[in-house]
């Protein structure tokens, strides 16, 4: 049939053309792509299939990189390790060698200054060895125990309540600034007489200009708070009000909460966590400033009836009397605790406490340190305490610089009917009435215990002065080392006398310059999941500053110094195995990954990559039916023009 409308020779033409031409197409884009599945619609399945491998490859990738870093970091370590094991093999053949007894003082003082030089630099390695602002080998405190978070789902949110309820018992949820605002008010109206509060985020206070504090001098915050191991930042308070902090007022415990970059500035009373507690605080810690007058702390102004517990503060206090890094005043308990920073004031000035007094029930203080700076302009001025009576003090220390008008002290600057075991003192004390261990006592007991002192005034090497005749001062087992040997035991007292106490440059070995050495984990993203096997936990604790602290003031040829060194020996070798297993763990774990990452590409290839050989080959093909089908449209279209050579 040959028609003049209809040209069906040339519709068939065309509609092969168009096959062609879109299979020349789609063999162009997979030979420039090398993908034969570009789009879903080329294979749904495999494009699926294909999509999830690539996710995979692409977190291999990254988990490669991951393990190839902490092996970096784990290289480091090894190598700081290293360099103190050959420290301390160092030491152990000076310490054969000064054992020898065919050496005069001379001799041994040459070897002596070698062992310090190698102790002092064992010491920078042991602080500086970090990676990336990380600390390898770690013997600092952070936020002391590991809090894992409770679930708080179940828990009414605060939210929720009517702000003039009255709340006795329960627990509450606080998420958000607003809720915890919502506290302070409900606090300050008498509304919380028990119950207890957790946090389930960490907070920001900055849009809270100035902090109202929770329960104040009338209205009491009688429940307990517990911090649930999240931050509050950024509190800011400045009035002259009294009872200042997160807490003004509070009949209750607090636990498990950190308070970083604070700013108070109030009347008494006033501390960064709480201005007055009758409670427990544990597991805690402050970052920040406190000026305040009378009963400020860092913690805490004052606290009744309650300990201190696994808890530090590192900043600035200023107050009037009663002030300290910790505590202003208290009847209570502290251990595992520490102040690092400067504390100002008049009277009754110190880094753990201000002044301190009551039962010995509440009154041990033990493994606890205080850092820094420590002024007052009156009396009763000391490292860790300022005024401290009818107390046990066990394991605690001071270093730094303490400055006092009179009764000033390195440890204590009043110090009476208590005792002193297993602690010590390396500081420069200035002052009137001034000594390395306490500026005033009265029936006082020291035993092992050990002072270094810098002295900057006319000071006694452990008291200064009884303020009564008929106290008892008994020193048993205590040494002491100071750059000036003409110091008296005691200045201004005559009773004691050099039988009770031992001038010796040994100190004791079970003193710690860092009691609260707790452990920092890294872990190591080794895998592709959020499950234990693809990850990889490793301690950062490790702590010979013990060992290296007793080193450094003990002769080589004492008798304790090897065993003192091969103990540090020992530490350094479980290390370098915890590293070195660490180590291995990562590069098999690489293996694992490179592994799966190859299997993964190959699998992958095989769904989606083009075969350019055969795309080559379709390439040709159509471009010739292409070719073919233009020619022949061309002749199809001449068609209808033969029907006119009919008529």
């Amino acid at each position: 049939m040959i028609g003049i409308n209809t040209n069906l020779g040339s519709l068939i033409v065309q509609s092969n053309l168009k096959k062609s031409t879109n299979a020349l197409n789609t063999a162009i884009e997979r030979m420039t792509t090398g993908f034969k599945i570009n789009h879903a619609k080329d294979n749904a399945a495999n494009y699926s299939i294909s999509t999830s491998m690539s996710s995979k490859i692409s977190a291999y990738q990254v988990a490669e990189d991951n393990i190839n870093l902490g092996l970096n970091m784990l290289l480091t370590a090894s190598e700081s390790l290293d360099i103190i094991s050959s420290g301390l093999s160092r030491l152990h053949q000076l310490a054969i060698q000064a054992n020898n007894g065919t050496y005069s003082d001379t001799s041994l003082a040459a070897l002596k200054k070698e062992a310090q030089a190698i102790i002092d630099e064992m010491y920078v390695i042991h602080n500086d060895t970090n990676y990336n602002g990380i600390n390898l080998l770690d013997s600092s405190a952070s936020f002391l125990t590991e809090v894992v978070h409770r679930d708080t789902s179940s828990m009414t949110s605060l939210s929720d309540v009517d702000i003039n309820t009255q709340i006795s018992s329960g627990e509450y949820s606080i998420s958000s600034a607003d809720e915890l605002a919502k506290l302070a008010i409900m606090a300050n109206n008498g509304k919380i007489s028990g119950g207890e509060f957790v946090l389930s985020n960490s907070i920001d206070l900055t849009q809270n200009a100035n902090w109202t504090a929770i329960g104040n001098e009338t209205s009491v915050f009688a429940a307990n708070f517990d911090g649930n191991g999240y931050v509050i930042k950024n509190m800011r308070i400045n009035t002259g009000a009294d009872y200042q902090g997160l807490f003004g007022n509070i009949q209750g415990n607090i636990s498990n909460l950190a308070l970083e970059d604070i700013s108070v500035v109030s009347g008494s009373n006033s501390g960064g966590l709480a201005g007055s507690i009758s409670g427990n605080i544990e597991n805690c810690y402050v970052t920040g400033s406190v000026v305040a007058e009378s009963y400020t702390g860092g913690l805490v102004g004052n606290m009744t009836n309650g300990m201190v517990g696994n808890s530090y503060m590192i900043g600035d206090i200023t107050g009037a009397d009663n002030v300290a890094g910790l505590v202003g005043h208290s009847d209570s308990a502290m251990e595992s605790s520490f102040f690092t920073g400067n504390v100002t004031g008049i009277n009754n000035v110190g880094g753990l406490f201000g002044a301190c007094s009551g039962q010995n029930s509440y009154g041990t203080v033990k493994d606890s340190y205080v850092r820094g700076n420590i002024k007052g302009s009156g009396q009763s001025i000391g490292g860790a305490f300022g005024y401290i009576y009818d107390k046990k003090i066990m394991d605690t220390f001071f270093e730094g610089i303490v400055e006092g008008s009179s009764r000033t002290g390195g440890l204590c600057g009043t110090f009476g009917y208590g005792n002193i075991k297993n602690s010590y003192v390396d500081a420069t004390v200035k002052g009137h009435s001034a000594a390395g261990m306490a500026g005033n006592v009265w029936n006082g007991y020291i035993s092992d215990s050990y002072v270094i002192l810098n002295p900057d005034s006319k000071v006694g090497a452990v008291f200064s002065y009884g303020a009564q005749g008929s106290g008892v001062y008994n020193l048993s087992n205590c040494y002491y080392n100071t750059t000036d040997k003409s110091l008296p035991l005691v200045y201004q007292r005559a009773e004691l006398t050099a039988s009770f106490f031992e001038k010796s440059d040994r100190p004791f070995t079970l003193l710690s310059p860092v009691p609260l050495s707790v452990s920092k984990t890294i872990t190591f993203q080794a895998g592709i999941y959020s499950s234990d096997s693809s990850q990889i936990a490793l301690s950062t604790k490790f702590d010979i500053t013990s060992e290296l602290y007793s080193l450094k003031y003990l002769s080589l040829n004492n008798e304790e110094y090897l065993d003192i060194l091969d103990s540090a020996i020992t530490k350094v070798g479980m290390k370098q195995t915890e590293y070195g297993s660490a180590q291995n763990r990562l590069m098999s774990a690489l293996d694992s990954v490179s592994i799966q990452y190859e299997n993964l590409i190959s699998s992958r290839s095989t769904i989606r990559d083009a075969d350019i050989a055969e795309e080559s080959s379709e390439y040709i093909r159509n471009r010739i039916l292409q070719q073919a089908a233009a020619t022949l449209l061309a002749t199809a279209n001449q068609t209808p023009a033969i029907a006119l050579q009919l008529l």
